[in-house]
């Protein structure tokens, strides 16, 4: 990538967002300019050589001091309190941002509090050795993680990151050595007692290559193999502040994107910003299956096409993307959650699926017949709204019409819940529960159609536009108070893209009310259900939209339940295999996703898994009869198992 193209892209996000590039660059320089021109180094080439540059006037640094310590505050802020981020997800970050301010702290307070300054010279000295000894064992860790690589990757990335990895750890070990002799740095007098000893001479050449280095890996990172270093930092402050898995609408006229050229600035920036540290792919689904997608490798071949055009290659992806890579996606969102730079390979390849199904007509021929039925029905299953109503028994749902206009809960069924035989079951439970707890409820009934979700992950946008609209259009006919739903996709559409298109709508997982009703007593399970069970948490109900106690603290309202945790669970769930369009494309590569799950299930030694999703309970079923345990395994609804439980 050209310095011309480079900067080019500094002045884009300076005017997108002004105050926080100002911020990264005042970050990036005060760690820079201040330890050049602190004056224990300038005494120290004086004492040495006799000479030395001038120290920066003490107003200078105070105030670029000062204006470092706002920016790590700044920072903080926007991610802990702006972006309601209340996970452990990049925690490390916000511990890194507070460890770098530290010595810019004790030392302007050493500096201004005399009366203390002893006291505040001690924890300004360690902070900083603190601060050089986490940049050692990051970097120590950097490198034994790609001497220790899983994944067969371009040596060419091997090796270019591999030398990174070892100018860093040079770079840290002679600024350690550099102050060694120094009796105040204890942990470079540590270092110092098995370095040889150093003559004056040495002592300059040290210092002078730690600063010099230190400059120039400041000048050409933006521009360099190293440009992550820069740009992911960039990355983590223009994170979009919206809900994760929400797909943005296209502009009038866009169809996806198959260039470079038709890529946002921050769809580019992301590309940029990726480390090649390999969680992505540790995490993915897809690639644990033994499927030709690789997430981290979607963005450097993009990034490929960046560095050859200057961001201006009208050479198709697809060229460089293969198809399999492209329909092998669950959009699990496992990738996004575990990037320690918050890149979105997902949004990525839904815009290139876009550009296939819109564009080129490319749809998997497999998954046709079910777009045909949402274009003509409004279902995935093709039966129509006449047979909307047909899981209803003796008329004890309530149809929303002209003359029932009015109603406490909206019950979205979906097209699982009105059509997949196995999931009308779970509805006629959730009717059960609502009765019994005395809750007003009704449905749509016959001006239902589908939520879009799987058309819009598989790239017809135009089909998730009609239906959605549609929805909103019917919805708003009526009087509620809440959206009730069981299936983690429809609520996901209904809470979070819907507000795009004009649906602004009070929703609730169906496992989130049961909870509250139990809380409030106005259910109680009576009957107890002596079970060994284990969950297994939906993508887009725990991870995407991280709702994970509720059926863990249903679970253990019902006496005998014994909960056993997989491995991989809460957040950070694995997927069942069926998002993304995937329950009707072909999985003919690799493994099936579902039936590793089913192994990690039937491995725990549970007697029932529960779940909270149709798309789920279905794979899993699927999974589990492959598997053949010796010991049987049943897998459930968590509706199913309160159902049950109170009579």
């Amino acid at each position: 990538m050209s310095l011309k193209y480079s900067l080019k892209s500094i002045l884009h996000w300076t005017i997108k967002r002004p105050v926080m590039t100002v911020a990264t660059l005042i970050f990036h320089a005060g760690f820079i300019v201040i330890p050049f021109f602190l004056n224990a180094h300038v005494i120290l080439l004086k004492t040495t050589w006799g000479f030395g540059w001038p120290s920066l006037p003490e107003s200078v640094t105070d105030a670029l001091t000062l204006l470092v310590i706002i920016c790590c505050f700044i920072f903080l802020i926007r991610r802990l309190v702006l972006r309601n981020i209340n996970d452990l997800t990049g925690a490390s970050n916000y511990w890194l941002l507070l460890l770098a301010a530290a010595p810019f702290i004790t030392g302007f307070l050493a500096h201004h509090h005399t009366d203390n300054y002893h006291f505040w010279l001690v924890f300004h000295i360690l902070s900083g050795e603190i601060l050089l000894v986490t940049l050692l064992l990051s970097i120590g860790l950097f490198i034994l993680r790609y001497l220790n690589k899983k994944f067969n990757y371009e040596k060419i990335i091997f090796h270019r990151f591999l030398i990174a990895g070892l100018m860093g750890l040079c770079l840290v070990i002679t600024g350690f050595y550099a102050k060694g002799p120094e009796w105040a740095w204890p942990v470079g007098s540590m270092a110092s007692l098995i370095l040889p000893r150093s003559s004056p001479g040495l002592q300059f050449i040290l210092n002078a290559h730690f600063f010099l280095v230190l400059a120039g890996a400041a000048v050409l990172m933006p521009s360099g193999f190293l440009r992550h270093v820069s740009a992911s930092t960039i990355n983590i402050v223009y994170w979009p502040k919206r809900q994760m898995g929400k797909l943005g609408t296209i502009a009038k006229g866009k169809t996806g994107f198959n260039t470079i050229a038709s890529l946002s600035w921050k769809q580019l920036l992301d590309a940029e910003a990726c480390v090649s540290c390999g969680k992505c792919i540790e995490n993915c689904p897809a690639v644990i299956a033994g499927k030709p997608l690789y997430p981290e490798k979607i963005l450097q071949k993009i990034f490929g096409q960046i560095k050859q055009g200057n961001g201006k290659n009208t050479e198709g992806l697809n060229t460089i993307i293969s198809n399999d890579e492209i329909w092998s996606c669950t959009t699990c969102m496992a990738c996004v959650h575990h990037c320690p730079v918050y890149t979105d390979p997902v949004d990525k390849i839904i815009d290139l699926r876009r550009h296939q199904t819109m564009c080129e007509n490319a749809l998997p021929k497999e998954v046709r017949p079910m777009i045909r039925n949402l274009e003509l029905f409004g279902d995935t299953h093709g039966k129509g709204p006449a047979h909307r109503t047909d899981w209803i028994q003796d008329n004890e749902v309530a149809v929303l019409s002209r003359d029932h206009f009015q109603t406490d809960v909206l019950l979205w069924v979906g097209c699982s819940g009105a059509f997949n035989p196995r999931y009308t079951t779970v509805y006629r439970s959730m009717v059960r529960i609502l009765i019994h707890a005395g809750v007003e409820f009704a449905v749509l009934g016959k001006k239902e159609r589908c939520c879009g979700d799987q058309a819009r992950r598989l790239g017809q946008e135009t089909v998730f536009n009609s239906l959605a609209k549609n929805n909103i259009h019917e919805i708003k006919k009526y009087t509620f108070k809440k959206i009730v739903t069981l299936c983690p996709h429809c609520f996901h559409s209904l809470k979070h893209e819907y507000p795009d298109l004009g649906g602004q709508f009070d929703v609730m997982h169906a496992s989130e009310l049961v909870q509250s009703l139990i809380k409030e007593n106005k259910i109680t399970p009576r009957y107890p259900r002596k079970s060994l069970l284990t969950i297994h948490d939906p993508c887009y109900l725990g991870r995407v939209n991280k709702i994970v106690e509720p059926i863990r603290k249903i679970s253990r309202a019902i006496d005998g339940i014994e909960i056993k945790e997989l491995e991989h669970r809460r957040e950070n769930g694995f997927c069942c295999g069926a998002g993304g369009g995937q329950m009707w494309l072909h999985d003919s590569i690799g493994r099936h996703i579902n039936h590793i799950r089913a192994e990690q299930i039937v491995d725990s030694g549970a007697d029932m898994v529960v779940t909270a999703c149709p798309y789920c309970l279905t794979m899993l079923d699927d999974g589990i009869n492959a598997a053949e345990p010796k010991k049987p395994v049943e897998a459930v609804d968590i509706i199913e198992m309160v159902a049950s439980s109170i009579g």
